[in-house]
């Protein structure tokens, strides 16, 4: 694969640190690369220095979560200021109403009698991050060897932690159309991520209205079919095509097994040459 452009780090919900994301890149033979933590750039702001002298092309990224109506409709930003204070506010703004929107699931299960696990015991195991997610939630079960009867840390989070479920409380108000706005605002380029998970049509089309630079065609939930359905309403709308992994490293989905899997796969695509001065 010549381009891996969604990967996540220690920073979300990853499991590699950005340093390992770039040594992993260069020992599978990927020449470019985007860590695209969630709604976060503290991967280019904390490591910045070490990551510039890897020999891999690394282009500055995140992943905005925005959720609507128990769907979640993720806007990749690529080539982004990753100082702009503007920008950081905004992430900030959504890492806490996702990570109270986690606290509310998690004191329901609680209440529910689902598990009784302590909230101070996540928050303890990711100190100074500021987005908690059911993936840190588990995470931390499972460090501690708690198990819930019944379930696996996958289904637990599926089913109490997953915006899809119809019992999930959303403390987040931030929308897809907002996330274009202040991915440009920071000069970078908006992209959708895995369309295929929210499977709404028409949404796309109002997100490409709205200023939508492309669509994420190549990624692990896109078969032949979905690859051909989105890379022809990216042709169609004149809209860029980009691609990624979604790695999480050992948090990653059942059918990724190894770094590199999915992405661009040589060096022709329009989104590679977005900038010249990253």
């Amino acid at each position: 694969m010549y381009a891996d452009l969604h990967l996540h780090s220690t920073y979300s919900d990853g499991t590699d640190s950005p340093e390992k994301l770039a040594d992993l890149a260069e020992k599978n033979g990927v020449a470019v690369i985007s860590i695209t933590d969630h709604d976060t750039t503290a991967a280019y702001r904390l490591a910045n220095g070490s990551l510039k002298n890897k020999n891999v092309r690394i282009i500055s990224g995140a992943e905005i979560s925005t959720e609507i109506n128990h769907q979640m409709i993720h806007v990749l930003g690529y080539f982004i200021d990753t100082e702009s204070a503007d920008l950081a506010d905004f992430l900030h703004h959504m890492a806490l109403e996702k990570t109270e929107s986690t606290r509310l699931n998690f004191e329901n299960a609680v209440s529910q009698g689902i598990f009784n696990y302590e909230w101070d015991n996540v928050t303890a195991k990711f100190p100074g991050l500021d987005r908690i997610s059911g993936t840190c939630i588990t995470a931390a079960m499972e460090a501690d060897g708690y198990l819930v009867p019944g379930m696996t840390y996958s289904q637990l989070k599926g089913r109490y932690f997953w915006p899809q479920n119809p019992k999930y409380v959303s403390r987040c108000t931030v929308t897809a159309f907002e996330a274009i706005d202040v991915i440009k605002k920071a000069g970078g380029i908006s992209v959708l991520a895995h369309p295929f998970l929210f499977n709404d049509d028409e949404m796309i089309i109002k997100l490409i209205r709205h200023g939508l630079n492309g669509i994420e065609v190549f990624h692990p939930a896109h078969g032949e079919n979905e690859r051909i359905k989105y890379g022809q309403i990216a042709k169609d709308n004149n809209l860029l095509i980009s691609g990624g992994t979604d790695w999480h490293g050992a948090n990653s989905r059942e059918d990724i097994t190894c770094f590199g899997m999915h992405g661009l796969p040589d060096d022709t695509y329009k989104i590679l040459n977005c900038a010249s001065n990253e």
